[in-house]
């Protein structure tokens, strides 16, 4: 587990910094005690693996982490790499971006369907490098990773296979 680096509580919520991987530093709001559960994500994240809890008694894959899973409500789920192949399943063309990611339009926001199953995984992100006329539902695409030069941060993005 990471080290923690420092706290602070404001009421009934603790913000805490923890070191992820590669020195990389993360902040998370939680409410009183409590381990944030999702370093292993972000430790993933910072070596270029993408991990989704999978729940150990019925093998259902759960995006966006909740504390059970969603289909038979068990608390027993398993951080697992996933290929990060997927599928849009629906997206939008946004033409007017807020505060400096108007300098970026148009721009698409997919949803996109990720090949482990059985439960459809559905995983949001921009989809960059491809035309946004061209997008369409049931296109192929994955995961991609990129590093946010001097912000220590690595983000996910859509990229067309």
């Amino acid at each position: 587990m990471p080290a923690e680096l420092t706290e602070l509580k404001v009421r009934d919520v603790t913000i805490k910094l923890h070191r992820a991987g590669r020195g990389r530093t993360v902040l998370f709001l939680h409410g009183a005690g409590g381990v944030p559960q999702w370093l292993p994500f972000f430790d993933a994240l910072a070596e270029h693996r993408f991990l989704v809890p999978k729940c150990a008694d019925c093998g259902d894959y759960n995006w966006v982490p909740y504390p059970a899973c969603r289909t038979c409500l068990s608390e027993n789920q398993v951080w697992t790499e996933v290929s990060g192949e997927a599928t849009v399943f629906t997206y939008t063309v946004v033409h007017r971006g807020p505060g400096a990611f108007n300098a970026d339009v148009p721009y698409v926001i997919a949803l996109g369907k990720l090949s482990e199953q059985p439960r459809p995984c559905l995983v949001l992100g921009t989809l960059v490098g491809s035309d946004p006329a061209e997008v369409q539902v049931g296109l192929p695409i994955q995961i991609a990773y990129e590093d946010i030069p001097g912000e220590d941060i690595t983000m996910w993005r859509w990229v067309r296979l």
